[in-house]
C-alpha cells in the first residue's frame, strides 16, 4: 500500500513439508509443534492421548485444539471435478468435548470446504461450507455427519461439473452446486479436539492425476 491505496496484491500460501501437527496456542500464544516422528506412523498420522500426556499437555481445561496440516506447492487439481477421501477418528472424549467434533478442511486457492463430523448424539449442531454454499442443521438434515468417531470413518468428497456430493462410510450423505469458478486445490487440514487420527488421505482429478497426502 502507499498511503491508502492498494498498489498490488498476491496470495500468500504457507506450506509444509509433508505434514505438520501442532496444539493450537491459547488466546494467541505460539503453538506446540509435534516432530514428524511423533506423529508419522507405517500406516497413519496420530496424535495419541500418550502422545499429549508425553508433552505434559494440561487437561484441566478441556480438550486440546489438535491441527494436522498438508500443504501442497500445488496438485492440479480442480475444485469443479475431483474425488477426496480420507479415514479419521477420535480418541476417546474428554472434558469440554463430548460430540468429539472433527472438522476436514479441503483447501484450495481461493476456496474452502469444510466438513464437520460429530457423534450421532450431537447431530443438531452441524454446519457444511461447500465454496460460497453454507447449510446447517438448523435448515438442513446433516443427520449422516454423525457417526462413531471411536472407529475409523471415511469421509469422500466427490465433485463433477460443480455437482458435489459427500459421503460418509459409503453413504451419500449430502449434494449441492458449487457456484463459485474453479480454483486449485493445494492441501488439507484437520482439526481434532484432543486425539486425533487420520489414514488413506489421497485426492484425484481429471485425467487420473492423483496425490497422496
Amino acid at each position: 500500500m502507499i498511503g491508502n491505496k492498494i498498489v498490488r496484491e498476491h496470495d500468500i500460501q504457507i506450506k509444509t513439508d509433508g505434514w505438520l501437527g501442532l496444539v493450537e496456542g491459547d488466546g494467541g500464544k505460539e503453538p506446540l509443534y509435534f516432530r514428524k516422528s511423533d506423529i508419522m506412523k507405517s500406516d497413519e498420522i496420530a496424535v495419541s492421548e500418550s502422545l499429549l500426556k508425553s508433552y505434559k499437555m494440561d487437561f484441566l481445561h478441556g480438550a486440546l485444539p489438535i491441527r494436522l496440516y498438508n500443504q501442497k506447492d500445488k496438485t492440479g487439481i480442480m475444485t469443479n471435478n475431483f474425488s477426496f477421501e480420507t479415514d479419521v477418528k477420535t480418541g476417546p472424549s474428554t472434558a469440554g468435548d463430548m460430540c468429539q467434533r472433527v472438522e476436514i478442511l479441503l483447501q484450495s486457492k481461493n476456496d474452502i470446504i469444510i466438513v464437520l463430523l460429530v457423534n450421532t448424539a450431537c447431530i443438531g449442531d452441524i454446519a457444511l461450507t461447500a465454496g460460497s454454499f453454507y447449510t446447517d442443521s438448523k435448515r438442513d438434515d446433516l443427520s449422516g455427519f454423525g457417526c462413531n468417531l471411536l472407529s475409523w470413518n471415511k469421509l469422500k468428497i466427490d465433485c463433477k461439473n460443480r455437482q458435489i456430493r459427500f459421503w460418509i462410510n459409503h453413504k451419500l450423505v449430502y449434494s449441492t452446486l458449487i457456484k463459485n469458478a474453479p480454483t486449485k486445490i493445494v492441501g488439507v487440514q484437520y482439526r481434532f479436539k484432543g486425539a486425533g487420527f487420520v489414514r488413506n488421505t489421497r485426492l484425484r482429478g481429471l485425467g487420473n492425476r492423483e496425490t497422496i497426502f
